[in-house]
């Protein structure tokens, strides 16, 4: 770890003594590390120093992409680079960070190709591969996987057959009906008994919050009918004036 500190601290004062672009000096470094450890680097604290600070660098990179303050060359240079790079950069604009909900279509794609149906729990076992395939498929049909535009795009572009079911589940909304007038009611009773949106970081309070992140997700990709649209804005002000901060904080970033 030492010699990579030394040899970092020593590239960073050749760079600005050269008067060469740090961006570009990161990006190389993120593609010798992407190089030596066949992976993206992480950012969470428990790594080491070195690889941090270039996940961080990266997430970076995605935040000036979806505020555009990311110079188009800029991208266009991580969209040039190792798979694994341009993978992350791609999913920027899919809003598929990681690639992982685009692999899941094309894993959707090959199993709607060879049986011709989607898969069901029923038919495949327990933590079989196509089991997790019909558990993921039930989480985009319930809402719990975000689906922006991009990738609601992704989804439609899978199979005549999925695209089919999609257009079910946002025309029967009432399949999962029961559920969500639970929900809003008690999402409406929290907000007038405590005069606040619920909060992620309290645990009592943290299903509510989920919930309501979920609806707004449904929201901005089109997956909800007018009336509930307008049900929930009428569960109380403050709910109304969250889905718009939600709408105008990542509206520009589905679009």
């Amino acid at each position: 770890m030492l010699v990579q500190w030394t040899a970092e601290i020593y590239n960073r004062l050749f760079a600005i003594l050269a008067r060469e672009d740090y961006w570009e000096f990161r990006l190389e470094s993120l593609e010798a590390f992407v190089e030596e450890n066949g992976r993206l680097p992480r950012r969470q604290r428990k790594s080491p120093h070195y690889e941090r600070s270039l996940g961080l660098w990266l997430n970076g990179q995605c935040a000036a992409f979806r505020q555009q303050r990311l110079p188009l060359y800029r991208f266009q240079k991580l969209l040039a680079s190792s798979p694994l790079i341009r993978r992350r950069a791609k999913g920027w604009q899919t809003g598929d960070t990681d690639g992982l909900f685009e692999e899941s279509c094309n894993r959707l794609r090959e199993y709607v190709q060879l049986h011709h149906r989607l898969p069901d729990f029923a038919s495949h076992r327990v933590g079989s591969s196509s089991w997790k395939l019909a558990k993921w498929v039930a989480r985009v049909q319930r809402g719990s996987i975000r689906i922006d535009a991009g990738r609601m795009k992704l989804l439609q572009e899978v199979h005549p057959l999925v695209n089919t079911e999609l257009q079910k589940w946002q025309d029967t909304p009432q399949l999962w009906q029961f559920r969500w007038e639970r929900k809003l009611g008690q999402l409406s009773q929290f907000v007038l008994a405590t005069g606040c949106i619920p909060k992620s970081g309290k645990k009592h309070e943290k299903s509510a919050y989920d919930w309501l992140r979920i609806q707004c997700r449904k929201l901005l990709a089109g997956y909800m009918s007018d009336d509930m649209v307008q049900r929930l804005r009428d569960a109380h002000p403050l709910v109304a004036e969250y889905i718009d901060a939600y709408a105008e904080r990542f509206g520009a970033c589905h679009n």
